[in-house]
């Protein structure tokens, strides 16, 4: 079990730990290494026994070292540096900001990345550069207890720290967004391919008109809707395209009923809801307004799969394979500490409900 320490260290301790911790991340001393004897240590930096076992205890339990009785202390068979990643959150479950996505991404790393052989630890700095969570981080990042970090989320909420610098001393990865950080690794969510995909089903469903829903200002953006649709045989005027904060998902439902209201030949008979957050009150919208699913009017809901509590039902399912996002995420980090830390980037491609989970996913990274 790791343990946080809240007391600081006495200073001689701290150098033999960094001493230590050094010789181990540099390779000197590798996973499975003995140690020198507490003997040795003891004399070699001139401290005391107690400097010596409270040092080690210490690495002990930030992972880095192990006691096998008589036989002495050996260097772990995973030390965090390699094998231990770190997921930042800038919100946390219950707290304005937090999405499904977030929460997925959460719930997949407990059940795939928890004392294996890959550690993914969610880390949350919802209090910005100057708040405890990113205080925590970076003294874990000092400690060199990762192998690398990664932001689900642009970091804008953390400028001005160290950690966002170009030249950083760990691997970092982040979603594709729209601002560059230089020296960070990007996985790429396809989401141009989302609307493409969708709009393709609609046609083979032979539908006309397109409606869509979005979450907020980001993407997809207006033109490549109005480009993918077109492309489709799809009609789609600019007053179909209504977006909507996330944090007021619940709006959605009257605003999807605006959206459909009106006989067969004014109304949309596709709907692409490109958030989850605002599926289920969408839905409810446009049952509201009498149509039948599936006969009046097909929807396409965004998902992360796997799906969480969300049956399929009558609307199909298109979005992101969330463990596909996290195993593409430590691959680059990994593909990143190997290769120098430079820029490496992957692409995650949109799916249907029935093809997530059809990619093979090395989580023996």
């Amino acid at each position: 079990m790791r343990r946080r320490s809240s007391t600081r260290q006495p200073l001689k301790q701290m150098a033999l730990e960094r001493t230590v911790r050094q010789q181990i991340v540099s390779g000197k001393l590798p996973p499975g290494a003995r140690l020198p004897t507490r003997g040795d240590l003891q004399r070699k930096h001139r401290v005391s026994a107690i400097t010596v076992q409270r040092a080690l205890d210490h690495l002990a339990d930030t992972g880095f070292v192990a006691a096998r009785g008589t036989l002495g202390t050996f260097v772990t068979d995973r030390p965090p540096h390699l094998h231990r990643y770190a997921m930042v959150f800038f919100a946390g479950p219950g707290i304005a900001g937090w999405t499904r996505f977030q929460q997925v991404l959460l719930e997949r790393a407990a059940t795939h990345y928890a004392g294996g052989a890959v550690e993914v630890v969610p880390m949350f700095c919802v209090d910005g550069p100057n708040g405890h969570g990113h205080a925590e981080l970076l003294t874990e990042v000092k400690d060199q207890q990762f192998a690398g970090i990664f932001f689900p989320f642009a970091p804008w909420p953390l400028a001005g720290s160290p950690l966002l610098l170009a030249n950083a001393d760990i691997p970092r990865v982040t979603l594709m967004s729209k601002e560059h950080y230089p020296g960070f690794g990007f996985v790429d969510l396809e989401t141009g391919d989302i609307v493409k995909r969708a709009c393709a089903w609609f046609r083979e469903r032979r539908r006309r008109s397109l409606a869509v829903l979005c979450a907020g200002f980001s993407e997809p953006a207006d033109g490549d809707l109005v480009a993918a649709a077109g492309a489709h045989g799809l009609a789609l005027p600019p007053w179909h395209i209504q977006r909507l904060n996330p944090s007021l998902a619940s709006s959605a439902r009257a605003l999807a009923h605006l959206l459909v209201r009106g006989g067969p030949d004014g109304r949309p008979d596709a709907l692409f809801i490109a958030d989850d957050n605002l599926l289920e009150p969408a839905v409810a919208g446009v049952l509201d307004a009498g149509l039948r699913l599936g006969v009046d009017i097909d929807i396409v809901g965004h998902a992360n799969f796997p799906l969480t509590g969300q049956g399929e039902g009558p609307v199909r399912r298109l979005g992101f394979d969330v463990d596909e996002v996290l195993a593409s995420a430590i691959a680059i980090l990994v593909d990143m500490r190997a290769k120098g830390r430079r820029e490496v980037r992957r692409q995650v491609p949109a799916v249907f409900a029935e093809e997530a989970g059809s990619m093979r996913v090395d989580r023996s990274v």
